[in-house]
C-alpha cells in the first residue's frame, strides 16, 4: 500500500498505528495513488451503479416465498443433508450431485 501512496493506519489518518484489528487507511498527497485518480478523474472517468437491494423500494431485496423459511435438500446417493433458501441449487461435493428437496 505504501508503494502506491496509500498508507495503512488505525485511525484512517496520518499518526495512527499501522497495524491492528480495525484498519483504515489515508491517501499520500502526491503519492501515485493521489496522481492516477486525479488523472483518471479529469478525463471524466465515471463509475455507475445502482443499489439493487432498494430497487423495490422497501430497502430490502425481494425474495421468493417468506423470510426466515428454510428448505432441506438431500443427496440421493450419501443421504447428505443441507438447508438452504426455496429454489436454490446446491451440489454434493462428494458424489457430484444436485441435492434433492425434500418434499413437505
Amino acid at each position: 500500500m505504501d508503494t502506491i501512496g496509500l498508507t495503512p493506519s488505525d485511525t484512517g489518518k496520518e499518526g495512527g498505528k499501522r497495524t491492528g484489528q480495525h484498519m483504515n487507511h489515508y491517501v499520500v498527497a502526491g503519492g501515485a495513488y493521489a496522481k492516477a485518480s486525479t488523472e483518471l478523474l479529469a478525463s471524466g472517468f465515471v463509475i455507475s451503479w445502482r443499489d439493487r437491494a432498494r430497487e423495490d423500494g422497501a430497502g430490502k431485496p425481494k425474495s421468493p416465498g417468506k423470510a426466515g423459511v428454510r428448505t432441506k435438500y438431500t443427496c440421493p446417493n450419501c443421504q447428505l443433508n443441507a438447508w438452504a433458501k426455496p429454489d436454490v441449487v446446491l451440489l454434493c461435493g462428494a458424489c457430484e450431485v444436485a441435492l434433492e428437496a425434500d418434499e413437505i
